[in-house]
């Protein structure tokens, strides 16, 4: 299984939040709709009842049958009967899960979206220099929706066990010898279902992470059309783009074949046990021993789909859940994040004169690489001054810490001689103008831009 792996890095695939920890923060989210996941289970449970309970109908119709022109008519219209009430009521009982879901689902997605975009407001600017911004908007836009189908679709995952739980406890009761059989293949099961949850969280986490850096790619590339075509290197970018999108192939085949490797597992054991039964079952019938009867044996045959279909309907949505989890480690990432910048400050300004202090103030973006030290500076109000320096002198870093985009390692900065941390940043900001040096338009008219302001 090493092809797998292959062209992963480590740092594609570190974690930072444990299963337990991402399913605790998930359960907590879900607490609005608890009614509604109780009802959900509720309903699964019913189903799997009614369709369990029409194979034990069968199997008692197969053991009473002694005289075949006496009992047909019986047995036609019980299995009719049974079959149209198992069909009514497993139709009524997805319609009404889809539907919850449905009201689940959207409402989930708002309120997740909504955290992400304020916490995205309140992040300070070193934060969005770390980040792409097609990176950012992905995980705006498509983990949310990954996260939230994986959560609504594991909400079937209580009715599943309940449905391997009780079908365990109905084999047992028919023929526990079997069921013994039965359950040499469960460690083999536990094994598989652990490797196969290591591969895939690799593989989506990988897959994930290109996925938003095309995302990336494509909208860098669109904000700076402009520098493309005027130096002529789309043909660059394009081959640039090509090797970006075949990792994207590559990573998403890989999740692909890891997913699917495990479907055929289960269908193996379940295909084995089906044999085992045959034989040790099939012999204990036509031996007569009075271990089990024939209609015993069609039960426990019958009722191993609905022990095995679980296990696989749970590997897919696992499989789902993996991928979800490894959207909600990028979405926390964002939502965990503490800026820089505290608005800790008390103090609002009522009347600003623009008088501004630099005492002895240290700055660097990275630790390693100064930027301002030891830097001094008094522009009173009125005053009209230019900041001349080559590029990377630090003229716009100047700007930046008036405006407490970025926060100071050493000194003081004064405003009206109040230290500029202990004013509240809201109300500071409203009396700042700041004229970018490269203009900044949002979608609309230039009214629509002038009002915004």
């Amino acid at each position: 299984m090493g092809w797998i792996f292959e062209g992963l890095d480590v740092g594609d695939t570190k974690r930072k939040y444990s299963d337990r920890e991402l399913f605790r923060r998930t359960f907590r989210r879900l607490k609005p709709f608890k009614k509604r996941i109780i009802g959900i289970t509720l309903l699964i449970v019913l189903i799997t009842f009614s369709q369990i309970l029409s194979n034990i109908i069968f199997g008692f119709i197969i053991d009473s049958i002694t005289d075949l022109s006496g009992v047909i008519l019986w047995i036609i219209i019980l299995t009719g009967v049974s079959y149209f009430i198992v069909k009514i009521s497993t139709w009524f009982g997805d319609y009404t899960i889809s539907m919850q879901m449905a009201k689940i689902f959207p409402n989930f997605m708002v309120t997740l979206r909504t955290e992400i975009f304020d916490a995205l407001q309140a992040q300070d600017i070193k934060f969005f220099d770390r980040h792409r911004s097609g990176g950012l908007n992905t995980r705006l836009s498509s983990d949310p929706g990954a996260y939230v189908g994986a959560v609504v679709s594991s909400m079937t995952i209580l009715g599943n066990i309940f449905m391997i739980g009780f079908v365990f406890v109905i084999l047992a009761t028919i023929s526990l010898p079997l069921t013994l059989i039965l359950s040499t293949l469960i460690p083999i099961l536990l094994i598989a279902t652990y490797l196969f949850r290591k591969i895939a969280r690799k593989t989506s986490k990988s897959f994930t992470r290109i996925h938003g850096a095309i995302n990336a790619t494509v909208a860098e590339l669109v904000d700076g059309i402009h520098v493309c075509k005027s130096l002529g290197i789309e043909t660059e970018s394009l081959e640039e783009f090509k090797k970006l999108n075949q990792k994207h192939s590559a990573a998403g085949f890989r999740r692909t074949a890891s997913m699917d490797m495990f479907f055929p597992i289960v269908t193996i054991l379940n295909s084995a046990a089906i044999i085992a039964i045959l034989i040790f079952g099939g012999r204990g019938v036509m031996q007569g021993l009075g271990l089990i009867s024939a209609g015993e044996l069609y039960i426990f045959i019958s009722l191993l789909n609905y022990f095995f279909a679980p296990i696989t309907q749970f590997v897919n949505i696992y499989a789902q859940i993996q991928a979800g989890f490894t959207s909600f480690e990028r979405v926390l990432e964002i939502l965990d994040s503490s800026p820089e910048i505290q608005d800790i400050g008390n103090k609002a300004i009522k009347n600003f004169d623009g008088k501004i202090e630099f005492q002895n103030v240290d700055f660097a973006y990275k630790t390693d690489h100064p930027v301002l030290t030891n830097f001094s500076l008094d522009i009173n109000p009125g005053e009209s001054i230019a900041i001349v320096g080559h590029t990377g002198a630090g003229k716009t870093s100047i700007i930046s810490l008036v405006a407490r985009f970025y926060e100071f390692q050493k000194g003081t900065i004064l405003i009206d001689g109040e230290d500029i941390r202990n004013l509240k940043l809201k109300s500071y900001r409203k009396h700042l103008g700041i004229v970018l040096q490269t203009p900044l338009l949002f979608y609309g008219t230039i009214e629509e831009n002038i009002r915004y302001g």
